[in-house]
């Protein structure tokens, strides 16, 4: 099969800066601020990623931490 195409191996959708430190959320929780953007760790891999300045989507992961019971209240009101 000479016209096989061949797929990318791995697709990477964003950058998360592993060197970079983030405040402890949880002791499995990280948050880290790199760019502009805003990413939320479980155990060093980002489950959310969204723009700093965005709000709603900040609004949208607590409330996804809190409704999936990763972190509590009290834990999740140290992100803003």
């Amino acid at each position: 099969m000479d016209d096989a195409v061949e797929s990318p191996s791995v697709l990477r959708l964003f950058e998360v800066h592993e060197d970079r430190e983030g405040h402890q959320i949880t002791r499995r929780l990280t948050l880290v601020d790199t760019d502009g953007k805003r990413s939320v760790c479980l155990d060093g891999l980002p489950i959310y990623v969204y723009e700093t300045d965005d709000k709603f989507a900040e609004a949208i992961c607590i409330a996804m931490l809190s409704r999936t019971e990763l972190a509590t209240d009290v834990a999740i009101g140290g992100m803003t």
